[in-house]
């Protein structure tokens, strides 16, 4: 911290990165971490990846690094994407040069800034002393080519992802992907953004291969989303039951042969249900005139659905006469059988009426 408290302030927003202090002006719970490298230890000349992730939207963010006890120093911007939900992330390669004890910290523009990432810098290791050569095992001529070390090489990087590798057939899921010295990269043969997404809704289960190729080499990574059937749901047991008859009424408990006298027409009502489906009502009836001792003929009406579940058939003079010429006075038996579209049957119990006759 002593430090801190000397160093001029050549920039501020560097200045408390390498101090480690989180900076105002953002809502709580915005955060930037530093994932990469996974080593601890690396050499000079080497290449070190560096995986940066946020918890909230952000277009880029700054790298920068410091050698113990020395002022930071900018690295990279780095672009960011989204990886997840709430999730995104930013990967850049440093190749550090000189040996030393470094911190490396992530920030963005409005002053989030990561906790520190170690990394230890090694020498580049040196051959042992048995093999290397000297001046009276390798005399050196004019024709003798003085080795020199070759700049390291930076091979192409490649991150693929899904959101998603199990979906049940019509489900979707989208594909990620970014590249780091990548100069063109291709998504199944077809070339795509060195950074993007793309919806996938494979009917199958699918193998996606993403190559990257870069002036030194080429790269490829393959990801399988699976799919399973949908679920088929068992299939409905067979209908061996009759349609269900509930709520039959009567609109009167009397009525008369003729019209002069009052109401001489009785209207049936009944609830017929069915998990079928109800194909057919009928209601059967008989007129039985008290001072005779043989009864009328059965005779039928369908009945007619009138809404919902109700259906209704009307009794007047002209079907109470089919039954029995002369019915009054006297009763009338009635009963319904549904039918449903299993060819099920029900049938009610019987109830009657009453009939008078018009003395007029």
């Amino acid at each position: 911290m002593k430090i801190c408290r000397f160093l001029i302030p050549l920039m501020g927003l560097l200045l408390l990165a390498g101090c480690g202090l989180h900076t105002g002006g953002i809502g709580p719970g915005h955060a930037i971490w530093v994932d990469g490298p996974v080593e601890k230890e690396t050499y000079v000349n080497t290449s070190v990846s560096i995986t940066v992730h946020s918890n909230y939207e952000l277009s880029e963010v700054f790298i920068q690094y410091n050698l113990l006890s020395s002022s930071a120093v900018p690295l990279a911007t780095v672009p960011m994407h989204q990886v997840g939900s709430t999730i995104f992330e930013g990967v850049t390669v440093w190749v550090p040069t000189l040996p030393g004890e470094y911190n490396l910290r992530a920030y963005s523009a409005d002053s989030v800034v990561s906790g520190a990432r170690y990394l230890k810098v090694l020498p580049q290791p040196t051959p042992s002393s048995h093999s290397t050569p000297t001046a009276k095992s390798l005399p050196m001529t004019a024709d003798t080519a003085i080795p020199t070390s070759a700049p390291p090489t930076i091979l192409p990087d490649i991150q693929f992802s899904a959101d998603a590798y199990t979906l049940t057939a019509g489900e979707c899921t989208f594909l990620r992907w970014s590249t780091v010295f990548v100069e063109s990269a291709y998504l199944n043969g077809e070339r795509v953004e060195l950074m993007h997404s793309r919806q996938v809704c494979p009917v199958a289960s699918s193998t996606y291969t993403l190559r990257g190729e870069s002036r030194v080499g080429s790269i490829e990574k393959s990801l399988t989303i699976y799919v399973s059937p949908p679920e088929v749901p068992p299939p409905s047991p067979p209908d061996t039951q009759g349609p269900s008859i509930t709520e039959i009424t009567k609109s009167a408990e009397s009525i008369f042969d003729n019209t002069s006298c009052g109401l001489a027409s009785n209207t049936i009502s009944a609830s017929v249900t069915d998990v079928s489906g109800v194909s057919e009502v009928v209601l059967w009836f008989r007129a039985k005139n008290s001072s005779s001792a043989t009864p009328g003929e059965w005779r039928s009406l369908t009945m007619s659905n009138t809404g919902g579940t109700t259906y209704q058939a009307a009794l007047g003079i002209s079907q109470l006469a089919s039954s029995l010429s002369f019915y009054a006075d006297g009763i009338v038996e009635f009963y319904i059988i549904a039918k449903d579209s299993a060819g099920n049957f029900t049938q009610s119990g019987v109830r009657t009426f009453t009939t008078k006759m018009c003395l007029i």
